[in-house]
């Protein structure tokens, strides 16, 4: 990364600004800082060990207080900043590598005034060690340790090895597996310090304090501590000999330039631009947090979130996997993350949960898997890694596990074709201390049976790349039955709604508003036009109920807040637990890309930038930096801004995101096993994409008045055997038109649509087109909708008769039945 991305990309925390700074490691460890408070965060966290619980400021031989320090934070790094009497300033630097499971110190004093006596500041440290004492000589810059205070009593630290041929001096302890490495000599100080920071129990101070400056005869130089930057690398291992390895080839190495390296290439990856700095911003952060959680544990994986959610659930995987890893062309690991998981699948015929890939895996000895869309998630997957990658033998080895969980979950359906599931089966999956759901949506909910239609024509796709015709044939009957039958039960134009699922044992539909039914339109859009599951006419208004009634400037609320059961707050409230709100009003930031997904695929740009503004200017200044956390309250806080909830990084946020600036805004989807490229640019944004092996297409789109201009190159060497159709979809006066261009690789084509003529010429083409210079054929694929006639966004009201804001425990007693069973609320809930 260089220093102009290093200085784009900063977040700036202004002194006494208390933001959260967190990330993971990749194998198994998380960063977790408040920036103005210290030891209020989590820290270096691996497993369930705390080994880093903060940085401190010290002066002297005091820790004092960092609410007066400048906070820049930058995708992998922190860097913490005082001003000094006289304009100077020391800048203490730290980053938890990436794929390391080790921690690197920097204390720069190229700002620092010179001085002849011991050093004018330290920065403090918490790791987990056994508090062993030392002692320490002469003078010189300092940064300080915070231990866990002595676990078994006292012991010496070894004398320090030096390296002269590369500066080393490096110091363990053999009891606590813990190595400090560095290219200055340092000496390590155990003795009590003062503090006006109140040091967490049971943790301790040391300081390490690295010797003066020497001159070219090797003698010290007092008062030449300026201009110097002071690192050290910290490493763990399993026994003192593999930490004291590791530390030292880190140091060796200077293994910040590889986690550099490392973050450089995700954001390079990032090839997007929009018109707009925060936005752009926003996406390379996101992208960013998005990847960090991406972890090898048993195998790869991508954690849901932090701190709390550090395991692979098979639903979030899935969901976020193609806005961390396909779109941003790391095709290979999210191969590897599909095919783990698919190696993970039930296959004991006699278990209900015959067929289904886990719903959480935390170890070999941990796996459960309560979840009826995990599976099918897993199988649309498969599929979209397969349109992105042409990789059809991939598909052929993943056809197994797809045909047992096809196989089953047919045999689950009922004899409309519906998926059949459990009350806390779905996404909203909170129960009442692990028994009754807090939103149960048993048996058929809107979104499984979407879901279960994709899954079944992906798997008919599959099975027809290997011929075997029998299963396709069969996958695409139940396909053809499910949709026959939505639209039947599903679609209520009484309401004109789409129910939120059908009633266990009834052909009677919840018609509570949720956002289901808009992941429904978004999770089946994989498929070609053609096998829509709802007519366009009535996807549209199924958009527009949504979007009038959930969709709040700043996110999408689980449930409409007319309903009896909304929840304004999610957490904190004395009148409820938290998840009697978690799927009844709270927002969730992974619930804004299906709707911004939709707004785009209808044309209707204004709503859908305006919300993806919204979610950027949250990733840069509210809750952790950089990322976006999995929950918001419904209801604003009382200076009308958002309130974050739940875990503060979450993967699917940040991946959805993400994945509707490629998907969306970009308008970039690849259906390489249909020969195609659909590209459905909006004016203003530009960027490459990847797909196939190593193939990339450059896309950019603009527009003055009423002409639309499209510059469009397959990149790399002119391939007369690799050609594809280009399918360009522009949103227009009249609605979506789509042209269909052939494109090979190499070629550059210059496409401009004039929208008062309605004509679309190519201006240029290398090599050129058949049509070039002449009209390029267009056809109208989606009018304008009436449905979206005045649409906006709900307005944030909690009804004053709302009863879960004013009366104790008031959906947990209607669940459990204490509650007065006339009230339609009850009745509403007792239907399940």
């Amino acid at each position: 990364m260089n220093q102009n991305w290093k200085e784009f990309l900063t977040i700036d925390i202004a002194p006494g600004e208390n933001r959260r700074i967190a990330w993971a490691d990749k194998v198994g460890g998380f960063l977790d800082l408040m920036s103005a408070s210290p030891c209020a965060g989590e820290g270096y966290v691996h497993g369930q060990e705390s080994r880093l619980k903060d940085v401190l400021e010290v002066s002297g031989r005091t820790i004092r207080s960092r609410n007066l320090c400048h906070v820049q934070v930058l995708p992998g790094e922190v860097a913490f900043s005082k001003e000094k009497a006289g304009g100077t300033k020391n800048i203490l630097r730290l980053a938890l590598l990436m794929e390391a499971d080790a921690f690197w110190i920097e204390l720069d004093t190229s700002q620092a005034s010179e001085r002849a006596d011991g050093p004018t500041s330290a920065d403090a440290f918490a790791i987990e060690s056994d508090g062993n004492r030392g002692t320490v000589e002469g003078g010189g810059r300092s940064v300080c340790l915070v231990l866990p205070e002595a676990q078994a009593g006292e012991a010496d630290w070894p004398q320090p090895h030096e390296y002269r041929y590369t500066a080393f001096s490096l110091w363990a302890s053999a009891g606590i597996e813990i190595a400090i490495a560095s290219r200055q000599p340092f000496a390590i100080d155990q003795s009590p310090l003062e503090s006006e920071v109140q040091i967490p129990h049971g943790f301790g101070t040391i300081r390490v304090e690295f010797s003066v400056p020497r001159d070219a005869y090797g003698a010290d130089v007092p008062g030449r501590l300026a201009g110097h930057n002071h690192t050290l690398y910290i490493a763990w291992g399993k026994n003192a000999e593999e930490a004291l390895t590791r530390a030292l080839q880190l140091a060796a190495e200077d293994a910040i330039q590889h986690h550099r390296a490392a973050t450089s290439d995700i954001l390079s990856s990032m090839d997007i631009a929009t018109g707009n700095d925060e936005f752009d911003k926003a996406l390379r952060w996101a992208a960013f947090s998005g990847w960090s959680l991406v972890t090898r544990e048993y195998g790869l994986g991508i954690w849901a979130g932090l701190p709390w959610f550090r395991d692979n659930w098979g639903r979030d995987t899935f969901i976020a996997l193609p806005g961390i890893l396909l779109v941003t062309g790391h095709f290979a690991e999210a191969r590897e993350i599909i095919r783990t998981f698919a190696n993970r699948q039930n296959t004991d015929p006699t278990s209900p949960d015959f067929g289904r890939i886990p719903n959480r895996w935390r170890s070999p000895d941990d796996v459960i898997f309560n979840t009826a869309d995990g599976t099918l998630w897993f199988i649309r997957e498969v599929w979209e890694y397969v349109q992105y990658t042409g990789d059809t033998a991939f598909a052929l080895e993943m056809k197994p596990f797809l045909d047992r969980a096809l196989t089953a979950d047919i045999t689950r359906s009922d004899e409309h074709g519906f998926l059949q599931h459990g009350d806390a089966d779905t996404w909203m999956d909170a129960r009442i201390r692990g028994k009754e759901a807090w939103s149960p949506r048993g048996d058929r909910a809107v979104e499984i049976q979407a879901l279960f239609y994709t899954a079944l024509l992906c798997g008919a796709r599959i099975a027809e790349l290997a011929g075997d015709f029998g299963h396709a044939a069969h996958y695409r009957e139940a396909a053809s039955k499910l949709r026959s039958s939505f639209l039947h039960y599903f679609w209520r134009p009484e309401a004109n709604r789409l129910a939120d699922r059908l009633y266990s044992h009834s052909e009677e539909a919840d018609l509570r508003v949720r956002p289901n039914g808009c992941i429904a339109l978004a999770a089946s859009a994989i498929l070609p036009e053609e096998q829509a599951l709802l007519p366009i006419e009535i996807e549209a208004v199924v958009l527009a109920d949504c979007v009038s009634r959930l969709v709040y400037p700043y996110g999408v609320a689980s449930l409409w807040q007319e309903d009896p059961l909304f929840h304004g707050r999610h957490d904190g409230s004395p009148l409820y637990h938290k998840d009697a709100a978690y799927h009844n009003g709270t927002i969730w930031g992974w619930n804004a890309g299906p709707v911004i997904q939709e707004l785009l695929k209808f044309g209707q740009i204004s709503l859908a930038q305006s919300l993806a503004a919204e979610l950027a200017r949250q990733i840069l200044h509210d809750g952790a930096a950089g990322t976006m956390s999995e929950n918001l309250d419904a209801m604003p806080g009382p200076d009308g801004k958002p309130v974050p909830s739940g875990a503060y990084s979450q993967a699917w946020s940040v991946s959805e995101f993400v994945r509707t600036a490629f998907q969306s805004f970009l308008g970039f989807m690849p259906r390489l096993a249909d020969g195609e490229l659909i590209a459905a640019p909006y004016p203003g944004f530009s960027g490459t994409v990847k797909f196939g092996t190593d193939q990339q297409l450059y896309i950019a789109a603009s527009r003055g008045n009423s002409i639309f201009e499209y510059q469009i190159e397959w990149l790399g060497e002119i391939g007369a055997d690799s050609s594809l159709e280009l399918h360009l979809h522009i949103a227009t006066n009249k609605g979506i038109i789509k042209a269909a261009i052939p494109i090979r690789q190499g070629q550059r084509l210059h496409l401009r649509y004039d929208e008062a003529s309605g004509k679309m010429h190519s201006v240029s083409s290398y090599p050129p087109l058949k049509q070039a210079h002449s009209v390029i054929e267009t056809r109208l694929v989606i009018p304008i909708q009436p449905a979206f006639k005045n649409l906006h966004f709900a307005s944030p009201h909690l009804p004053p008769w709302n009863k879960p804001a004013r009366e104790p425990q008031y959906l947990e007693r209607i669940i459990l039945g204490s509650a007065d069973t006339a009230n339609p609320a009850v009745y509403l809930i007792k239907r399940c």
